[in-house]
């Protein structure tokens, strides 16, 4: 924990690192002000509710979860070793988002874009999965995209 002594000296403590991070990204007030602990309560709702009913929404919605999953890493990495906790809660997360989704054949952004940003399987697999779950409109809407759900 900061104290007051040590942002005089100039370091800056996990949450004031984790809001200028997000506000660097463009986020708005109320993710700025919900913090790592927003962010995470967000994936894990995503999560919870993929595990209940499947995921009930179209591509659009799938790409702002997953920006959301990636402002949450950018978070993560900018609290740095004070995110143990938050850590921990995103990686049972993610385990459980990747046991109810699938791999794709590419970037649900789109190959250019994953090309540009420099994402990659490993690091972003957020943005080469899809849930295993799905509606008719996603399913259509990755059609539409070229997109194809591998089999895990």
């Amino acid at each position: 924990m900061t104290s007051p002594r040590d942002n005089e000296r100039g370091t800056m403590g996990a949450n004031d690192a984790v809001k200028n991070y997000l506000e660097g990204r463009g986020c708005d007030f109320e993710t700025v002000d919900g913090g790592l602990p927003g962010l995470v309560a967000d994936w894990e709702g995503v999560v919870e509710d993929m595990a209940e009913e499947g995921y009930g929404f179209g591509l659009d919605d799938l790409l702002n979860d997953m920006d959301a999953r990636d402002i949450l890493e950018g978070a993560l990495l900018a609290a740095g070793v004070e995110a143990g906790a938050a850590r921990a809660a995103t990686q049972l997360a993610d385990d459980e988002f990747k046991s109810l989704s699938v791999p794709t054949d590419k970037c649900l952004w789109g190959e250019s874009i994953a090309k540009k940003n420099g994402w990659t399987h490993k690091k972003q697999w957020w943005y080469f999965r899809v849930p295993a779950k799905r509606n008719e409109d996603l399913d259509e809407d990755l059609e539409s995209a070229g997109i194809k759900a591998m089999k895990s």
